[in-house]
């Protein structure tokens, strides 16, 4: 089956991000948000637009399920950008996708879902690729 997430509306208030992570991280992320190990560089891309990048660059160890988290992110009205003060400002890759580095962790609390995806689900769209 592959996956098609056609639903993504970026509201007046909000703007919906995934990110793809792996089992071992979901706990962290449900815990202390997310939060960017890296040192929150510009150029290093954590959440997406589009479900399909995210679940593309969701990792799965020893055939285990992968997870794909579905942050709302609140937008202000003086926001320097889309998802300011949360995300730098965004590399659009096409109409329908734009890929964010994180500025400062997404807190816990714009959490929406948590989709966990079969294995032979995620194998199937990571060969159809995004």
């Amino acid at each position: 089956m592959i996956y098609k997430f056609d639903e993504f509306v970026n509201e007046k208030d909000t703007i919906t991000v995934y990110h793809g992570t792996q089992p071992k991280f979901v706990d962290g992320i449900k815990r202390d948000g997310l939060v960017d190990n890296s040192g929150y560089n510009q150029g290093w891309y954590m959440v997406s637009t589009d479900f399909y990048s995210a679940l593309f660059h969701a990792y799965s160890e020893k055939n285990e399920n992968v997870y794909v988290v579905e942050f709302e992110i609140p937008v202000t009205d003086n926001s320097r950008w889309l998802g300011y003060p949360y995300l730098w400002k965004g590399e659009v890759r096409d109409e329908e996708s734009t890929w964010f580095a994180l500025m400062q962790k997404i807190p816990k609390e714009f959490v929406r879902k948590i989709h966990e995806i079969p294995y032979g689900e995620w194998l199937s769209q990571k060969q159809a690729g995004f």
